[in-house]
């Protein structure tokens, strides 16, 4: 039994040795976690090379024992790291094997060493059994290979089992109080260290004070590397972490709480800014005290995992909707993705990347990406995105097409935008200030240089829909609509390139438009489609090159008159072979306001027949046309 028992001891060693070159082989590891890693593994190797010496026949029972601690630490610390972090975790049923695995030459050491040895527990006095061993191996008492092998052994699995069970509970716990969970970890580990260096530099000098030279010597090399290994590593990866943490733990946070206030009727709760510590508490109370909520709407570029986290489960828990005008990155996706309706504009960018935080070595990234992988999952997003996201670099950013957030699941709407009254909760605080913004708008300086008066005016009509409560949306289009009143006279000015390119422009922007919804082509034809959030930017920045070509001319000078005949020639030519359901469409389409797929239809039919007509009767239509609508 105890032969078999050394060749299980063996191959434990061997294994756990070959694990440790692939592991410490990760890509991107520094030197100090590298030694770090190994040291790490060394903990491990130690309760089977114990037990290879204590069972063989001349073993006293002070090493026996000591070998049966080690083994029952190690079954503990298995237990510890690898089945507690995994509780809820779908890897939990192949994690608990692969422990029970690694186990069993533990346990069946404990149970071997425990039977050679029963028949001495009782019988012999052992110093080492006074209730106050943790002063004697503080003050040296303790034989050098007790304090240096058995000791190391305990003091390391103990800490790695508190790193494990912590690891568990920090997952559920409030930020301020994981950082201050983690400081208190990071002393107890100074505190652990400094008792068992203390205590084998002790008994080492006690040992060398006997006679003994080599022994003792290594003993205190040892004490001095670790030490300065240790200190290496806290420097390059530990430190930063603890700078972090201890801001957070004061409430000094370097990013800032989560913007948060109430809007739209009190039924939109808006999220805009970091998700800095505090943020989750403070979007309880305002849920707490607003009842009526109904959706979150998000503008942010991440923040704190943890309370991006709590604020999910807030949100999943009282099953709100949650809505994207702009953007919405890292931490943010996890609020987002807790919505039960999630709604994003065509332009919005939502994006994805690994998770990072100071001093966040490869196995911790690793392990933070595995959890932000589960979130994820947990809200049926797909294995082949959860790759993607997953090998999206920390400092980078991955924003997925809008067809691939559709094909995700990330988003089941698609919204045309301003849904909420963002403007009136977070920008333009005061009439004056509203002016400012429109001021700062070259389009919109071009048009009051021509057209004295349209800043006042557009800013007079957004200004009444803002202080009536009214949704982005409606502020938007009350001063798009000021503009669109210009677009005639600017049309009525232009030559015939321009004529050509803004033909062009509409029809691509009627399909594209077309492409997202009907509605968003309807709103299109309406004036009332904010380009800049649902086309793409490249159409909108077509229409403002455009627009800012003809403006920029001195004076704006209405073209020669067409003539009647000539006008209504070129139509019967663009019009010969149109359906006549699409021909009356286009002849009188506020009577078909009601059916928006027809109206759309038909316009795009029509300019697409104007565009393919020869250059001249083409002019002399698109003039006509344009005139009329000017008058």
């Amino acid at each position: 039994m105890n032969s078999m028992l050394r060749v299980l001891n063996v191959l434990s060693i061997a294994i756990l040795v070959a694990f440790g070159f692939q592991s410490s082989a990760l890509e991107g590891q520094e030197a100090a976690y590298r030694a770090g890693w190994w040291a790490g593994m060394a903990i491990f190797v130690i309760a089977p090379t114990l037990a290879l010496f204590a069972l063989g026949s001349s073993a006293s029972s002070r090493l026996r024992r000591n070998a049966m601690r080690v083994n029952v630490a190690q079954i503990v610390a298995f237990v510890a790291l690898g089945i507690l972090p995994r509780l809820h975790d779908p890897m939990l049923f192949p994690a608990t094997v692969g422990v029970l695995l690694f186990s069993i030459p533990s346990a069946l050491n404990v149970w071997r060493l425990r039977a050679m040895n029963r028949g001495d527990f009782e019988s012999e006095s052992d110093p080492e059994d006074s209730s106050w061993y943790l002063v004697r191996h503080w003050r040296g008492a303790l034989p050098l290979g007790h304090s240096f092998w058995v000791n190391g052994a305990l003091a390391a699995m103990y800490l790695l089992v508190c790193f494990g069970v912590f690891g568990v509970f920090a997952e559920r716990m409030p930020l301020r109080t994981g950082a201050r969970g983690t400081l208190a970890l990071f002393a107890g580990v100074l505190l652990c260290g400094l008792w068992l260096g203390v205590g084998i530099w002790r008994s080492a000098t006690r040992r060398a004070g006997d006679g003994a030279r080599v022994w003792p010597a290594i003993a205190k090399v040892s004490v001095v590397l670790a030490t300065l290994g240790y200190g290496l590593l806290v420097a390059k990866l530990t430190w930063p972490q603890l700078k972090e943490n201890a801001l957070i733990a004061v409430g000094r946070d370097p990013l800032e709480p989560i913007g948060a206030k109430v809007t739209t009727n009190e039924t939109v709760l808006l999220l805009h800014g970091t998700f800095g510590e505090g943020s989750a508490d403070k979007v309880r109370r305002l849920l707490a005290a607003t009842p009526t909520i109904r959706t979150i709407a998000l503008a942010s570029n991440g923040g704190r995992l943890r309370e991006a986290h709590d604020i999910a489960l807030l949100t999943k828990g009282r099953r709100l909707d949650t809505y994207v005008d702009t953007r919405c990155e890292s931490a943010c996706t996890y609020v987002f993705l807790a919505g039960r309706d999630r709604a994003a504009t065509p332009n919005a960018r939502i994006g994805f990347h690994r998770p990072s935080f100071a001093g966040m070595n490869p196995l911790t990234q690793i392990t933070a990406t595995n959890s932000m992988l589960r979130t994820y999952r947990e809200a049926g997003i797909p294995q082949a995105f959860l790759d993607r996201v997953a090998a999206t670099e920390a400092s980078s950013m991955w924003y997925p097409s809008r067809a691939e957030l559709i094909d995700a699941g990330v988003i089941n709407r698609v919204s045309l935008g301003g849904e909420t009254a963002a403007i009136s909760a977070i920008a333009l605080g005061s009439k004056k200030e509203m002016k400012l913004a429109f001021r700062s708008v070259p389009m919109m300086a071009a048009l009051e240089r021509h057209f004295p008066g349209t800043l006042d005016q557009a800013v007079q009509a957004a200004w009444n829909e803002r202080t009536q409560g009214a949704i982005d949306a409606d502020v938007s289009s009350a001063a798009r609509a000021v503009v669109s009143d210009r677009y005639p006279k600017i049309l009525a000015a232009a030559n015939d390139k321009g004529l050509d390119v803004f033909s062009h422009l509409m029809l691509d922007e009627m399909k594209a438009a077309l492409a997202i919804s009907t509605e968003a082509c309807a709103r299109l034809l309406q004036g009332q489609l904010n380009i800049a959030q649902v086309l793409s930017p490249e159409l909108a920045q077509r229409e403002l090159d455009w627009a800012m070509g003809i403006l920029q001319a001195e004076r704006l000078e209405p073209r020669a008159r067409v003539a009647p005949a000539e006008f209504q020639q070129a139509s019967l030519v663009a019009t010969a072979s149109m359906s006549q359901e699409l021909l009356d469409v286009v002849r009188e389409p506020e009577k078909y306001r009601g059916q928006p797929k027809l109206q759309c239809s038909a316009t795009i039919d029509f300019y697409e027949r104007v565009l393919a007509m020869p250059d001249e009767s083409r002019h002399v239509l698109l003039r006509g046309m344009f005139e009329q609508a000017s008058n």
